[in-house]
């Protein structure tokens, strides 16, 4: 220890610095754990950095502040990023250590002393100790890291050099050691900090007995999952971090160490096998071939024996030894795994690891069975062919093979193990119990095919040993041997193997998994009593008005059905909760009756896509599986599809068993495009809620602005609050701009006010109503609730603003007037957002004028006010011809089709 430090006076033995920004759900609980901590608050300064939020999170550090005046610290700032926020903290240190604890996430109550005492103890050999990081929230469980929290002691990164040390919130430094963050790095700004303090020492103390709590955000708003919508993420985070770590251990050692070499391959490891390896639109091409080609450089600095001795796939090890031996990725990926083929002495029975078979589907019907799903394999699949048998049986069931590009894996963009997507038909009519399995023909040679896994339609689960499912008589299971089928299997040999689940799942450790096993009772016991059909309907979860509710209506109001109980699935806080009561039977979303009622489901109907339609139990759900494998979901859509959602609303993803479409062009599109459903599917019968539009706009002299959401301006869906997070960027946006720009322009202001006519705004509800706070709206335009009536709002309008909301053919229905507004065409069509350019083109086939810049919009805008808001003829005529029915009977028919699919059952 040197002198200076052992001298110096500290007030307090640990400073806690933590950088808050828009936790306003969080940050108590962070709070309260530093309080708690058994080394005493006394003991403890903890400083507050509130980098600019816009949410409560700065009341509620005060509020602290308040209550603990000598040992939390609150500092206001504008906002600058993590690093900033933490560098001002550092200025405002007083503790003889330090801890960064992120203000989302909490330490054990024990962690902060257990540190100090070790720390303190071995001042001498270290400058930091760390602890493990357990997740928790979204996600459960060690962080993959963890393994070298065996036992409390020292780590020699020059002999145990895969104990990297990546995070500063589970850390506690030497104050006299402590440096700034690097404010010009977005990513990894916590791996760069650590690793520079531990290049010194190359050794640091390790604690296996208390933890930090490491929050995985249900919303998805952490800088990680959202980051590769950020230029930041790519060239910055190479240059500031990757190779500012390796010169600067090749300037003060001579060489890149190998924990140095392993944190490059960790970190990187997440990046060269994503597909595509740039987010598009986020970067120009220039700049992602200068990406790519850093990547492959810092690889070049990893020796053979890092990346080998690595937890990487195979299949990467293999690309980045030939990458560095100037091999191409082909020869050197594939060169082992082929010789395995060629050389196995009993190929019928070899097991070769990169050689997995993924299930998605399984569909029994009277004498035969079809069986899809796809297999990754390092030959493309022109190479190699498929077929199923039954037990021993000669007769080889061959499949039809395609490629499934979505299902391959990339290394730095280029195929590395193919996909081949297959569906088996295989006839079946035996009673006798039959083992079915499955084979790849490669070159001559058999391989069969052990390694699977059940994706989430498929109704067996790998990750229980007794899964199963029993319908219609038949037993379905896996074995080493394959799937066991057995036919006209009596109701009691189903329990038993019900009995042996519930066993497994109470046995487990985890208590989420216990819950699983009183659940399945509980939906076991129900059905006993169960007499009708249940079918539960509805829109998001905390609003209904959309086509759920009217088709809800219909349901009880024109088309009652004593079979079948008909519910309405909403929050009970939501403000149309009454309202819809009034209507039919309301289940709260919230509760655990809702729950059970999604198992006792027959038929899901939503005007949403998301999982949570069909899936209330979100990770638990493998525990559910055969149940859920006899459900369907009826899509009733949120507007009509315009543009191309198959990435999102492929059958794979949502497995829809009925696609209500209400136009032509729509019904086609659905067909056509990469979504994997027929005619069987796929309906056209018009949006039931058209069946409830009307016009009263008379001297009303409404315009209603209504843009769509961005996927890249807000983070991930909390299903319970149906909120998002707004990224940190939004301010700065071209959306942003766009319409701040709109609602402050004069001559638009001015011709609204000679005019009479008032400018409303319907922010989507998908976006943060925190956006606003930015666009700089004025008192004199009317901004509508969140719970504000879709039908209502399209009656009373004269004209809408969209940007490419589909809403707006709602509005064309009534044949009234649009305007699109589409100042970020480019970066929204960039594969940024949830969704591609479709077959709509909105100078071709819109129905109103496309304008790209504010000052276009708002003539046309003041020529329209100025002629009464009078639809032109021409896109009068586009709006006729655009739908197929121009009626009031869409929900009969929905039931029709839904009818119809109940009878194919």
């Amino acid at each position: 220890m040197s002198n200076s430090y052992a001298e110096k006076k500290y007030t307090y033995k640990v400073s806690v610095v933590t950088a808050v920004y828009n936790v306003q759900k969080y940050v108590a609980e962070m709070i309260e754990s530093i309080i708690a901590q058994t080394i005493g608050i006394r003991n403890i300064q903890l400083i507050l950095v509130d980098d600019g939020s816009t949410d409560d999170s700065g009341s509620i550090c005060d509020s602290y502040a308040r209550k603990y005046p000598n040992n939390i610290f609150v500092f206001h700032k504008r906002n600058g990023g993590v690093s900033s926020a933490r560098n001002y903290g550092i200025d405002h240190v007083d503790g003889k250590y330090v801890n960064f604890c992120d203000a989302d996430d909490k330490l054990k109550s024990d962690a902060l002393e257990k540190m100090y005492a070790y720390i303190e103890e071995k001042s001498d050999i270290i400058d930091l100790v760390s602890i493990p990081l357990i997740f928790f929230g979204a996600k459960e469980g060690e962080h993959p890291l963890n393994y070298k929290f065996e036992k409390t002691g020292i780590i020699d990164l020059k002999e145990r050099y895969d104990c990297i040390q990546l995070h500063t919130n589970s850390v506690l430094v030497k104050t006299e050691k402590i440096i700034k963050f690097d404010e010009q790095l977005s990513f990894a700004e916590d791996a760069k900090y650590i690793n520079n303090i531990l290049l010194e020492k190359m050794q640091y103390g390790v604690i296996s007995d208390t933890c930090c709590y490491y929050r995985k955000r249900e919303d998805g708003s952490s800088a990680l999952d959202t980051g590769r919508n950020k230029k930041e993420y790519y060239i910055p985070y190479m240059e500031r971090f990757i190779f500012d770590l390796i010169r600067k251990s090749q300037k003060q050692m001579d060489i890149v160490p190998k924990f140095v070499q392993y944190i490059c391959l960790y970190d990187l490891n997440w990046r060269f096998g994503i597909h595509p390896c740039v987010q598009p639109g986020v970067i120009n091409e220039d700049e992602k071939i200068k990406y790519i080609e850093l990547i492959k450089e810092a690889l070049r600095y990893i020796e053979t024996e890092v990346v080998l001795k690595s937890d990487i796939l195979d299949c990467y090890k293999w690309a980045i030894v030939s990458l560095n031996e100037g091999k191409s990725t082909d020869e050197a990926a594939y060169k082992s795994l082929h010789d395995q083929i060629t050389q196995a002495e009993d190929s019928t029975t070899g097991h070769l690891e990169l050689y997995s078979v993924y299930f998605d589907f399984i569909n029994f019907y009277e004498n035969s069975i079809v069986l899809e799903g796809y297999v990754k394999s390092p030959l493309d699949t022109d190479k190699l062919q498929l077929y199923c048998t039954f037990d021993e049986n000669i007769t080889k069931n061959y499949a039809q093979l395609h490629v499934r590009k979505d299902k391959c894996d990339y290394f730095l963009d280029e195929v590395l193990i193919y996909s081949t997507q297959f569906e088996a038909t295989i006839p079946f009519s035996t009673e006798s119990i039959r083992n079915l399995t499955l084979y790849l023909e490669i070159k001559g040679q058999v391989l069969r095919l052990e390694k699977c896994y059940f994706n989430k339609f498929f109704p067996l689960s790998h990750e229980l040993n007794n899964s199963y499912l029993y319908k219609n008589g038949i037993l379905f299971t896996w074995n080493t041997n394959g799937f066991e089928i057995k036919k006209k299997v009596h109701k009691i040999k189903a329990l038993q193997k019900e009995i042996r689940l519930l066993a497994e799942l109470a046995s487990d450790n985890d208590v989420m998994v216990k819950r699983a096993a009183i659940s399945r009772t509980i939906y076991h016991f129900l059905k006993l009593f169960k007499r009708k059909k249940i079918w539960i309907i509805g829109d998001r979860t905390t609003r209904a008005d959309d086509n759920g509710e009217a088709f809800f209506k219909y349901m009880n109001e024109c088309k009652k059905n004593h079979s079948i109980k008909i519910y309405f699935m909403l929050n009970k806080t939501s403000p149309d909760y009454v309202r819809v009561s009034r209507i039919g039977k309301v289940l709260d979303f919230n509760t655990n009756k809702y729950k059970i009622m999604t198992l006792l489901c027959d038929l899901f109907v939503s005007s949403q896509g998301d999982d949570w339609v069909f899936n209330r139990f979100y990770s638990m759900a493998y525990a559910y599986k055969d149940i859920m494998y006899r459900q369907k979901f009826v899509f009733l859509q949120h507007g009509i599809i315009k543009d191309d959602l198959s990435r999102w609303l492929n059958r794979y993803n949502k497995n829809i068993s009925l696609f209500i479409t209400s136009t032509l062009r729509e019904y086609n599109s659905i067909l056509e495009y990469d979504y994997g459903y027929s005619e069987k599917q796929v309906k056209l019968t018009g949006l039931p809620r058209y069946d409830s539009l009307y016009d009263d706009s008379n001297n009303r002299k409404i315009i209603t602005v209504m843009p769509t959401w961005r996927a890249y301006l807000v983070n991930g869906f909390d299903a319970k609050t149906d909120s998002r997070a707004l990224n940190s960027g939004f301010v700065d946006s071209t959306y942003c701009a766009m319409y701040r720009s709109l609602f402050t322009n004069y001559r638009l202001k001015k011709s609204l006010r000679d005019n009479g006519y008032v400018l409303q705004f319907m922010f989507h509800p998908t976006m943060p109503r925190e956006c606003m706070d930015y666009l700089n709206i004025s008192e004199d335009m009317k901004v509508l609730p969140s719970n504000a009536r879709y039908c209502d709002i399209f009656a009373r309008s004269n004209l809408v603003i969209t940007d490419y909301s589909s809403t707006v053919f709602d509005f064309a229905f009534l044949n009234k007037p649009v305007l699109y507004y589409q100042a970020d065409k480019d970066e929204f069509f960039s594969g940024k957002h949830s969704y591609d350019k479709g077959y709509f083109d909105y100078e071709r086939d819109g129905f109103g004028e496309v304008t790209y810049d504010v000052e276009q919009l708002v003539d046309l805008v003041i020529d329209y006010i100025e002629h009464g808001c009078m639809i032109k003829e021409k896109y009068r005529k586009r709006i006729e011809e655009t739908f197929y029915y121009h009626d009031t009977n869409n929900c009969i028919r929905v039931y029709e089709q839904i009818q119809n699919l109940i009878l194919e059952e």
